[in-house]
């Protein structure tokens, strides 16, 4: 999904102002990732001094008032008549604040004022900035979001959330409640990046590109197909980011990925200040440009954090995965001191061919039945013929620093779906080979759940999905 955005001018007009859409071309669901590499990205070293720890910014308690926090639309009256929820990837909000409301109402901010007397509301004078945003039905669930808003004639707040009604005491407008959130320690998820001079592009459809910046100082997320990991320090709303490291997967679709990536990581390193406005994060470079704008992720709004979500243990962050001795069944030393990543072995002597033994996602995070914390992670071996090995590895915190103290054998070309921790045992779904399949092709879709038996990961259960 691709929208571009033309330069904002805010206008301060009676009545909406919005520009039309345009089609969009669909983007194609992503495929496994070609064994191919692809070029690094070379990062150029800064002299700026080491980060520092960042405290985390405390949390605030949700006031059920209307005035003085952000709602975030649940529901909502269109056109129509009928109810509908706001459109995946978008966000509806609404701040009231000294008689003006102002918010993000799909692809535009907007601003009116509104009077209160009692529990009756009046809101008008709307106003919005005149972006174009090119999705599928973003522009028309705007437009009816802000005649919504304007038919609005008494309100409730119930178990934290804020019901709007028209004169006639229909429900039009529901929203929940919305913490306050911070630049360190809530997951941000980009919705859009710089392209061209004065132009944003959506990410791709189908890719996923995130930040999370830790306490400790750490930045690490995802780039759409690489995870990445550096660090940063702050000081008020100014921002540096140190070089960024990346693994070194290889994806092939959906096309432009790897372009994605790399302008991603480009623009990441180039931001030096960042502004928060409801659930929306901004990164601008020295010139005051916005390069990156991130939405709020459900678990950053507060909803319960996965299982794969980082732990405490800075021994198990991704850069330290990401930077360790693995065991390995595909060099010659049995072992596979990854750095950034990655690890290459020279073949045999007069041979030009070599191992090369990476990190792949995913990642993921959970408990041994003994209730200590544990990462599990994927690493794909190339020896230089036609084949992709993967392992499974089991990863532990030991006086600081992470010990691969199991991994298994998972088979060769597969296609790694997911990695998931349950009830202390760990969840392959993946798709191997059939009995009448090809090694390049594929096709019978499993569940295989391990157990850490001793020293080893077993193989206890394998389940057929259909």
């Amino acid at each position: 999904m691709k929208r571009i955005l033309s330069s904002i001018t805010l206008l301060g007009i009676t009545g909406l102002l919005i520009t039309g859409c345009q089609p969009k071309t669909a983007q194609p669901e992503p495929v496994v990732s070609s064994p191919t590499q692809p070029e690094t990205v070379e990062v150029l070293p800064t002299t700026t001094p080491a980060p520092t720890a960042v405290a985390p910014e405390p949390a605030t308690s949700i006031p059920l008032s209307l005035e003085g926090q952000t709602w975030q639309l649940s529901s909502y009256i269109d056109a129509g008549g009928a109810q509908k929820n706001p459109l995946e990837n978008t966000q509806i909000t609404a701040t009231f604040a000294n008689g003006s409301v102002n918010g993000n109402a799909s692809c535009n901010n907007y601003f009116a004022s509104y009077q209160l007397n009692g529990d009756k509301l009046t809101i008008s004078n709307a106003g919005s900035t005149l972006m174009a945003c090119l999705a599928p039905g973003v522009m028309v669930q705007e437009a009816a979001y802000l005649d919504a808003l304007q038919k609005a004639a008494s309100f409730q707040i119930i178990a934290g959330q804020l019901e709007i009604a028209d004169a006639q005491g229909k429900t039009i407008l529901v929203y929940a409640a919305k913490r306050p959130l911070g630049l360190v320690g809530d997951l941000w998820q980009l919705a859009m990046y710089a392209s061209g001079v004065e132009a944003l592009a959506s990410t791709l459809a189908g890719t996923q590109i995130t930040a999370l910046f830790g306490a400790d100082g750490s930045l690490t997320g995802t780039a759409g197909c690489n995870l990445y990991h550096s660090t940063y320090s702050l000081n008020g709303s100014s921002l540096v980011i140190q070089p960024v490291a990346t693994t070194r997967k290889a994806c092939a679709e959906p096309p432009g990925i790897i372009e994605q990536e790399t302008a991603y990581i480009a623009l990441l390193q180039t931001a030096t200040t960042y502004q928060i406005n409801d659930q929306e994060l901004r990164l601008s470079n020295a010139d005051g440009k916005t390069v990156l704008i991130y939405n709020a992720t459900p678990q950053a709004a507060g909803a319960p954090v996965p299982a794969q979500t980082p732990p405490a243990q800075a021994s198990l962050s991704l850069e330290s995965l990401t930077n360790m001795d693995y065991r390995s069944g595909f060099t010659v030393s049995g072992r596979a001191p990854l750095k950034n990543g990655e690890y290459r072995e020279a073949g045999p002597q007069g041979s030009a061919s070599e191992t090369v033994v990476r990190l792949v996602e995913p990642v993921t995070y959970g408990e041994l039945p003994d209730g200590q914390v544990a990462a599990a992670a994927a690493l794909a071996a190339e020896t230089g013929g036609s084949g992709t090995f993967y392992e499974l590895a089991l990863v532990v915190d030991l006086n600081g620093a992470p010990l691969n103290i199991a991994s298994v054998f998972l088979g060769d070309r597969i296609e790694l779906n997911s990695l998931k921790f349950e009830n202390g045992q760990l969840l392959v779904d993946m798709v191997k080979q059939g009995p009448n399949d090809a090694m390049c092709c594929p096709t019978l879709h499993v569940l295989q759940k391990y157990a850490l038996q001793g020293a080893q990961l077993a193989l206890v259960s394998s389940e057929e999905i259909k």
